[in-house]
């Protein structure tokens, strides 16, 4: 079982040094017939090696495999989870680079989703993976790769487990998407879900970034962020943070965006939040 971990591990090089005999000879690599050593091949594949579309087309069928035997992955010890989170971020980019649709019968990530339905919080991981990729993406992604990730994230919307969606923190500070479709898309998740006091601060911090252009949008993300306060008090609210995002609004001749700032004003108030109740005097 250790020398398949190395053989899984180092595939992809030798496939790149003599691919030939790497495809004929694949199966002794990844025997499917042997489970346990299965696992242990193409789990240490999937660790140590990035998506590739030339090593996709010749192991398309272990993914297929994978995902017929997913409970080897997701078992509930942390080191099978994480294996499961790997397999998943290999497929979503492959669905990315447009190998497969998002969804339909020839869609590993919707078959993904499916065999781990049981599992939101293995959805929740990949969905903070993507966010985390849109963070440190450049300001021109490709078009089409823009396309999907918001096809997916429709997707997901439609859905709504709220157990993934609080995972979008780090989708706000992606520059290479339009702020108004984050705004909106932040709205969206703020009616489902949100991610508590672990992400907060980076929220507010990416909504005060995008505050001077998008003052509206970013009240109306605000009022429903403070909204859950009444129902979670485990939510702080940084006076830092808040302060400029409420000043701005009450100041605004736009009745939409006061509306929206004297709406997430009360919220605070009502969660005992005193420190707001003069804020125009200051």
């Amino acid at each position: 079982m250790p020398e398949h971990a190395l053989l899984g591990m180092h595939y992809g090089r030798l496939f790149g040094l003599v691919r030939t005999w790497a495809i004929k000879n694949k199966a002794e690599f990844f025997p499917q017939n042997n489970l346990p050593f299965w696992v242990e091949a193409f789990g240490s594949f999937l660790r140590f090696n990035n998506p590739y579309g030339p090593t996709y087309e010749i192991l398309s069928d272990d993914f297929t495999f994978a995902l017929d035997h997913l409970s080897e992955f997701n078992h509930g010890k942390k080191a099978e989870k994480d294996l499961a989170g790997t397999l998943a971020r290999h497929l979503f980019t492959y669905y990315l680079w447009g190998v497969y649709p998002l969804k339909g019968d020839d869609s590993l990530l919707e078959i993904f989703y499916q065999k781990s339905s049981a599992d939101p919080e293995l959805w929740g991981s990949l969905f903070d993976h993507v966010g985390r990729s849109l963070k440190n993406s450049a300001p021109n992604l490709n078009e089409a790769f823009k396309k999907r990730i918001i096809d997916y994230f429709n997707w997901r919307i439609e859905v709504g487990e709220p157990t993934e969606l609080k995972e979008f923190t780090f989708w706000l500070e992606a520059k290479s998407l339009d702020p108004d479709w984050l705004l909106d898309a932040y709205s969206q998740i703020l009616k489902i879900s949100h991610s508590g006091d672990v992400g907060i601060s980076i929220e507010l911090e990416a909504l005060n970034g995008m505050l001077e252009n998008h003052t509206e949008k970013v009240l109306k993300c605000f009022a429903l962020l403070t909204g859950a306060l009444e129902t979670n008090g485990s939510i702080y609210v940084q006076s830092e943070h808040a302060k400029p995002i409420l000043k701005a609004g009450l100041a605004s001749t736009n009745p939409d965006t006061k509306g929206y700032a004297e709406e997430a004003r009360e919220n605070l108030l009502k969660a005992g939040r005193f420190e707001y109740l003069h804020l125009e005097e200051e």
